[in-house]
Protein backbone atom coordinates (compact mmCIF):
# COMPACT_ATOMS: atom_id res chain seq x y z
CA UNK A 1 0.00 0.00 0.00
CA UNK A 2 1.88 3.09 -1.18
CA UNK A 3 -0.48 5.50 0.60
CA UNK A 4 0.09 3.81 3.95
CA UNK A 5 3.87 3.80 3.48
CA UNK A 6 3.82 7.51 2.58
CA UNK A 7 1.69 8.27 5.64
CA UNK A 8 4.04 6.35 7.94
CA UNK A 9 7.04 8.36 6.73
CA UNK A 10 5.21 11.72 6.66
CA UNK A 11 6.48 13.96 9.49
CA UNK A 12 3.16 15.86 9.64
CA UNK A 13 1.27 12.75 10.81
CA UNK A 14 1.31 12.37 14.59
CA UNK A 15 2.56 9.25 16.37
CA UNK A 16 -0.90 8.69 17.82
CA UNK A 17 -2.40 8.38 14.34
CA UNK A 18 0.39 6.04 13.23
CA UNK A 19 -0.05 3.80 16.27
CA UNK A 20 -3.84 3.86 15.83
CA UNK A 21 -3.56 2.75 12.21
CA UNK A 22 -1.00 0.05 13.06
CA UNK A 23 -3.41 -1.34 15.70
CA UNK A 24 -6.66 -0.73 13.80
CA UNK A 25 -5.81 -2.26 10.41
CA UNK A 26 -4.80 -5.75 11.64
CA UNK A 27 -7.66 -5.86 14.14
CA UNK A 28 -10.16 -5.03 11.38
CA UNK A 29 -8.66 -7.74 9.17
CA UNK A 30 -8.80 -10.31 11.98
CA UNK A 31 -12.40 -9.30 12.81
CA UNK A 32 -13.40 -9.58 9.14
CA UNK A 33 -11.87 -13.02 8.76
CA UNK A 34 -13.46 -14.12 12.03
CA UNK A 35 -16.92 -13.05 10.87
CA UNK A 36 -16.40 -14.78 7.51
CA UNK A 37 -15.19 -17.98 9.17
CA UNK A 38 -18.07 -18.07 11.66
CA UNK A 39 -20.56 -17.51 8.81
CA UNK A 40 -19.02 -20.39 6.84
CA UNK A 41 -19.15 -22.66 9.90
CA UNK A 42 -22.80 -21.71 10.45
CA UNK A 43 -23.63 -22.53 6.82
CA UNK A 44 -21.87 -25.88 7.16
CA UNK A 45 -23.72 -26.75 10.38
CA UNK A 46 -27.06 -25.79 8.82
CA UNK A 47 -26.35 -28.01 5.80
CA UNK A 48 -25.11 -30.91 7.94
CA UNK A 49 -28.05 -30.52 10.33
CA UNK A 50 -30.62 -30.59 7.54
CA UNK A 51 -29.01 -33.72 6.03
CA UNK A 52 -29.04 -35.48 9.42
CA UNK A 53 -32.63 -34.35 10.03
CA UNK A 54 -33.75 -35.71 6.64
CA UNK A 55 -32.01 -39.05 7.27
CA UNK A 56 -33.72 -39.41 10.65
CA UNK A 57 -37.08 -38.32 9.25
CA UNK A 58 -37.26 -41.02 6.58
CA UNK A 59 -35.66 -43.79 8.64
CA UNK A 60 -38.77 -45.66 9.84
Amino acid sequence: MPGLKMMMTDPNVSWLEKIGIIILLPSLLIFGFGVLLSWLVLQYWQAAGSIIFRENLFKD
